[in-house]
């Protein structure tokens, strides 16, 4: 009994090592070492351990801890082709971590990965909304305290009760439902409300700014990239202008597409 009793202390010792703050670092760098020697099996293990990790996590995330799992979301977008989304998650990285500086390792000077991730700077978080405040303890978005969330970009969200301890651990993606917890105040129905929901209005609303944004910023980069194609400029250069063109217009067209649908959810 004594034998068994420590071999189940142990399982849940290692099974808490398992969501730790320290293990979600382990496996960020696993997957930015995998993903700089392009080993794509390994990378994949890495994500994925990452994603387990977040979800079960019972520690309290820093805002540098939550931008490497952001990170590691935008090296899996660029890897899937998906440049658009890849910028979105370096916006991410960027609101979560600011000044970040994507290392020469990860993407040399000229890389596209690089170019996703200038791309990134060229717009802000979108409105950010209102987050219902909790019945107990405090909201923690992307490793900070905060009682709102941004409306244009994916986050972390953590509820810590009273006694400092983790009770969720979740990642929303731009658009998607705050997941549900027990609030301060009883939450009005969509019947009450005659079927509004103010938070998807606020994301839908903060969605379609962002987009505006980047559809904004995409008709500028065009233009740099019509002026270094007329003045002869090199081809590495008319060639990163042209791919940062595409990158925001698509991001921008993603996103204004996105944010009519909630927030027509919102408002009906």
């Amino acid at each position: 009994m004594i034998a068994l009793g420590v071999a189940i202390s142990l399982w849940s010792t290692e099974a808490r090592a398992a969501c730790d703050a320290r293990t979600l670092a382990d496996a960020v760098a696993r997957a930015e070492s995998a993903f700089v020697n392009m080993d794509e099996d390994p990378f994949v293990t890495a994500s994925s351990d990452a994603e387990v990790t977040l979800d079960c996590t019972a520690e309290v995330l820093s805002p540098v801890e939550v931008a490497g799992f952001h990170r590691v979301h935008a090296l899996l977008a660029f890897l899937r082709g998906d440049h658009a989304r890849a910028t979105l998650e370096f916006r991410a990285v960027l609101g979560t971590q600011p000044g970040y500086q994507l290392s020469t390792d990860i993407a040399p000077v000229g890389h596209p990965l690089r170019v996703d991730f200038d791309a990134s700077a060229a717009f802000g978080e979108g409105e950010r909304f209102p987050l219902p405040s909790p019945q107990r303890g405090w909201l923690l978005v992307d490793g900070q305290r905060a009682t709102t969330a941004p409306g244009g970009r994916p986050f972390v969200l953590q509820r810590v009760d009273d006694e400092g301890i983790v009770a969720d651990t979740a990642w929303i993606d731009v658009g998607s439902p705050v997941p549900r917890y027990p609030t301060a105040a009883p939450a009005v129905s969509s019947e009450e409300s005659g079927g509004r929901s103010p938070v998807a209005t606020w994301v839908g609303v903060g969605t379609l700014a962002l987009g505006g944004g980047l559809y904004g910023a995409a008709f500028v980069a065009r233009g740099r990239y019509e002026a270094a194609v007329s003045s002869g400029a090199p081809r590495d250069q008319v060639v990163r202008t042209h791919t940062t063109t595409n990158v925001l217009a698509g991001a921008g067209t993603a996103l204004l597409a996105g944010g009519a649908v909630v927030t027509l959810v919102g408002v009906f």
